[in-house]
Parts: structure tokens; C-alpha cells; sequence
């Protein structure tokens, strides 16, 4: 649905899109296999936590990593977003979710790299001119070897123009990833959950980071996040070389572990 530019725009922009109603089946569908429980309840509350629209997104992202990481066998999962309700009542989970380490030369490889990656794979597709951009974006901001201040001026931007024009939008990410979820039919698509969070998290790590490439030379509008969102998944879900190789990528480079994922939801 993402890759035609009206139903992008209408998904991000209203913010009525994703309000739903349940209907219970009464018998299975004939065409599919029921998931297992386990899978069942973590996308039902991987739902749960990313409509919890008063917690940050990048917070809510790394609630439901826990979700997918954590060994329910001591604990429920419902049972630890109890808990995890009562530290956000006391403000303790922000403060939880700034001491996460930042890994600033894993978002520098991830940036460079996946990108290099998606547009190696969109030759001869359909919206690619908006990638186009943020490639030669990123070939111009981070040219050359590892620099923190390049990439701290990346994140200036973040805080400057793309967090405020989002806070004024709050429905273009809440959208967005609530419909990942269904969509995708979190995490049971990817066959192994903890690859489809990963992915889940280079989407978002990749949106996040174009934003701010777009940011950097004019104020962002409406038009601009349609247009960046029908681009990126216009060639990155008709792709399955791309997924692969960056799940490939990941493991190769010792970046796959839990804490270098959540390290790529930091701004």
C-alpha cells in the first residue's frame, strides 16, 4: 500500500487512518495457518505498545524489542509492561532509554551502507528519485572517514526541524508503524522475530535519518514525508535481495545484537 503515493499520503497525513474495529472469526481461515501463541500474543502486544501514543516513538520501539528479546518464562509479557507502565508513570523510562549507549559510528556504517545497498538494488524501479536525493545527500554530509561532528550536525537537524515538525504531525509515525505491524503481520512475516524487528528497525533508523536529509536544506512539508515514504518502500518491499543483504550486513559486522538495534532508534 505504501508504494502507491495516494494511499501513502492518505495512511500518513489523516489522522483517522489506522482506528479499527475487531471482528472475531469464528473459524480459521482456510488459507492460512493459525501462528503459534507465543507469536500471536507478541504481535498483539507489540499493537498494545505502539498505540500507547503518549510514550516517545523511539521509546515505544524499544519496548517491543524487549517484548521480542525477553524470555517470558520468569515473567509474562504482560506482566512486564506492568512494571514497565509503573516506570513510565514515574518518568524513570525516558532516563532508561537515555543511558542506552548511542554507538554514533554504528549510525554512521548503518546510514552509509544500507543506503548504498537500497539504491544498488532500485535500478530501472519506480520512485527512485527521491532516494536518489538522499544518497547524494549522504555522499555529500558524510563524505570521507568516520567523523563525529558530520554526524552530529545530522542530528542537529533532527532536533531542530525534522522532532518538531513530527510533534506537530504525530500521527505520520503512529500510522506508519501501526500499520508496519498489521501489514507486515508483525513479527510472524519475517519467520524469525528476532529478524523482524531488526528490520523493523532499519526502516525506521533509515526514515528517520532521510528526514533529516531532506531537512537540512529546506522546511519539511507534507508532500516531502509522502514523498520519502513512497520512495523507500516503493523499492525497498519489492526487494528481497536488499532485506537479505542487510540482514547479512548486520551479522557480519557484529551489529545484530539487541543493544546495537536499540542503539539505531537514538537520535
Amino acid at each position: 500500500m505504501l508504494s502507491c503515493p495516494q494511499v501513502c499520503r492518505q495512511l500518513l497525513l489523516d489522522p483517522l487512518a489506522m482506528q479499527t474495529e475487531v471482528t472475531e472469526l469464528t473459524q480459521p481461515l482456510p488459507f492460512a495457518p493459525p501462528p503459534s501463541n507465543a507469536m500471536a500474543t507478541l504481535h498483539s502486544l507489540s499493537i498494545h505498545v505502539l498505540a500507547a501514543t503518549d510514550i516517545p516513538v523511539a521509546i515505544r520501539l524499544w519496548l517491543v524489542g524487549m517484548l521480542i528479546h525477553r524470555d517470558p518464562a520468569q515473567l509474562s509479557h504482560e506482566a512486564f509492561l506492568d512494571q514497565v507502565a509503573v516506570l513510565a508513570e514515574r518518568g524513570e523510562l525516558n532516563t532508561m532509554f537515555e543511558q542506552l549507549p548511542a554507538l554514533p559510528r554504528l549510525q554512521w556504517w548503518g546510514l552509509r551502507t544500507m543506503t548504498h545497498q537500497l539504491l544498488a538494488y532500485s535500478q530501472g524501479r519506480r520512485g527512485r528519485q527521491t532516494m536518489q536525493v538522499c544518497l547524494d545527500k549522504i555522499n555529500e554530509v558524510l563524505e570521507g572517514t568516520y567523523d563525529e561532528d558530520k554526524l552530529a550536525h545530522l542530528q542537529q537537524v533532527w532536533h531542530d526541524r525534522v522532532a518538531p515538525f513530527l510533534a506537530s504531525h504525530p500521527q505520520i509515525l503512529d500510522n506508519y508503524l501501526l500499520y508496519y505491524v498489521y501489514h507486515h503481520n508483525f513479527p510472524l512475516q519475517q519467520g524469525d522475530k528476532c529478524q523482524a524487528y531488526q528490520l523493523l528497525v532499519v526502516d525506521y533508523f533509515l526514515l528517520r535519518n532521510y528526514l533529516c536529509l531532506l531537512a537540512m536544506d529546506k522546511e519539511l512539508d507534507e508532500q516531502d514525508v509522502v514523498n520519502l515514504f513512497y520512495s523507500y518502500h516503493t523499492i525497498r518491499q519489492h526487494n528481497a535481495s536488499f532485506i537479505k543483504t542487510i540482514e547479512q550486513g548486520l551479522n557480519d559486522s557484529g551489529f545484530a545484537s539487541d543493544i546495537s538495534l536499540y542503539a539505531l532508534l537514538k537520535p
